[in-house]
């Protein structure tokens, strides 16, 4: 591998995980702004759907949509489409998005762990479970420091139910074989047709209505940003470092995450919230290395955004 290659993927690795852990951030924005996770997820299915039409062209027919059969289109849309958005943006209504930075990519790690041993049979080591640990741990204490604040302990708990999610969704996208960028593109368009009639029934033109700013920023960010280009740079830097050394960044979304949602929101985290994030995070590199030592190769199946 030459240095010119591997200075790429770093680039994209870094770029990737400051879109993941900014995603928090301008999430919770416009949740406590002028929109509602209705709103948003309205707005992120509409954009990526829109810019992952060429994806859909391909290989769509009755039996496929981009190349993926029916039963998989659906456990994804259930596991990483509007559900698994709308319950994310509802949580955000009541928890900070340090929170959410800590709490989902720790807990993806953990469930992704545990759902690999029972569905697809990967062996736990001891270093995998001992960083499993570690990540219940983190996350336990950043859950803690929320019940101090009123609504927040409902709200991290919504963010482990979120992770929960994804981590199924990343399952699902690897055992029925998904690519990533077509894993994306199915769920997006389910979501924008299963979302958009009763949005339009509910709200009637309430979208015209609100601030034009507040909506093509977070359709930008949203439907292009995290749903799309975060993916891209992720698949990039899997090329050029391989997916095990690429899987390793996502043990900076928490840290990042929360100077992000000190810098865009002004939070500042409690200290009980920085002990778990520092706990959540080493548990997760323990994790990653000991994924990667065990199978070479491997990364975070099938896992681009979300953060988003």
């Amino acid at each position: 591998m030459s240095r010119r290659s591997t200075s790429a993927g770093i680039v994209a690795g870094i770029v990737t995980v400051a879109l993941w852990a900014s995603w928090a951030a301008v999430s919770r924005m416009g949740v406590i702004g002028a929109l509602d996770p209705f709103d948003m997820t309205m707005l992120r299915f509409t954009v990526a759907t829109l810019v992952l039409l060429p994806v859909l062209a391909r290989g769509t027919d009755r039996h496929a949509i981009a190349g993926v059969k029916w039963p998989a289109a659906f456990w994804l849309w259930l596991s990483g489409g509007a559900p698994y958005t709308l319950v994310i943006y509802f949580g955000l209504t009541l928890a900070p998005a340090g929170h959410l930075a800590v709490i989902m990519p720790a807990a993806i790690v953990a469930f992704t762990a545990i759902g690999g041993r029972i569905l697809l049979g990967e062996r736990l080591t001891a270093q995998r479970g001992f960083g499993t640990a570690a990540i219940i741990v983190g996350v336990i204490l950043v859950g803690w420091a929320g019940l101090a604040e009123a609504g927040a302990g409902a709200g991290d708990a919504i963010f482990i139910f979120g992770a929960l999610m994804w981590s199924a969704y990343g399952l699902s996208a690897q055992l029925y074989r998904v690519d990533a960028l077509k894993g994306v593109a199915v769920l997006s368009l389910i979501s924008f047709v299963t979302v958009a009639p009763p949005y339009l029934i509910l709200t009637g033109d309430r979208i015209f209505s609100l601030p034009l700013g507040d909506v093509l920023f977070q359709g930008f960010f949203q439907g292009f940003v995290t749903a799309v280009l975060a993916l891209i740079l992720y698949t990039r830097a899997v090329t050029h470092l391989g997916a095990a050394r690429a899987s390793l960044f996502t043990a900076l979304v928490p840290p990042v995450g929360l100077l992000t949602a000190y810098l865009i929101l002004g939070e500042v985290p409690e200290g009980l919230a920085l002990a778990g994030a520092a706990v959540a995070t080493a548990g997760m590199i323990v994790s990653l290395v000991a994924k990667s030592a065990a199978a070479p190769g491997a990364g975070i199946p099938a896992r681009a955004p979300a953060m988003d």
